[in-house]
């Protein structure tokens, strides 16, 4: 009886080489895509939360001023009709406000001061934090306490970007109503683009 041999079978084999680098760097460029995503997200996420401190502050700001208004409101606009200007007045724009304001003359937390004096030491004082607490800080306060007194803060957001390009924000109007009131610039203030304000009335 014949013996039988087993069937020998060749099996051909492809060529692979080059396979693996290409999985490797297919897997490279998509790691890469999924790094750029999240520093993308991180930048926003930043950009985000530095907008949400500057407007924390600016709130601080405006409680502050209040306060130094309530405690001397015979300085505070609209309290003497016949003064032009009174001492807690701010009306230049943001361009003539460029240079940061000069410290007070007279201090009046070591020394004694009438209420004149005391308005001007104070409105100087918040003016300096405006400018140290915020980018290119500046204010607007105007109106009188008949009417309520407008206290527009403003400060330079290098952020505030519609691509590549600054964002005017919208001027104020009589039609404007709700949130949008508290956002957009006074005319009087003729702010430049990347200029964000925040307005508020105060009834002293």
């Amino acid at each position: 009886m014949e013996k039988l041999l087993p069937a020998i079978v060749y099996v051909a084999h492809g060529k692979q080489s080059g396979v693996t680098l290409i999985e490797v760097l297919v897997s490279i460029m998509l790691m890469s895509f999924a790094l750029l995503g999240m520093a993308a997200l991180q930048a926003q996420s930043m950009a985000l939360q530095t907008s949400a401190t500057t407007r924390g502050g600016v709130a601080v700001l405006i409680a502050d001023i209040s306060d130094r208004m309530r405690s001397n409101l015979s300085e505070s606009p609209g309290y003497d009709t016949t003064v032009v200007t009174p001492t807690f007045a701010i009306t230049a724009n943001y361009a003539g406000q460029a240079t940061p304001p000069a410290t007070p003359s007279t201090n009046c937390m070591t020394t004694t001061c009438n209420a004149a004096a005391r308005a001007t030491y104070d409105l100087a004082t918040w003016r300096i934090k405006v400018r140290n607490e915020l980018p290119r800080g500046s204010a607007l306060i105007t109106g009188g306490q008949q009417t309520g007194i407008n206290v527009t803060v403003m400060w330079f957001d290098k952020e505030f970007r519609s691509g590549e390009t600054l964002t005017q924000t919208p001027a104020c109007t009589a039609a404007m109503a709700g949130g949008a009131t508290q956002t957009c610039c006074p005319a009087a203030a003729s702010a430049p683009v990347g200029v964000r304000c925040h307005n508020s009335t105060l009834f002293p």
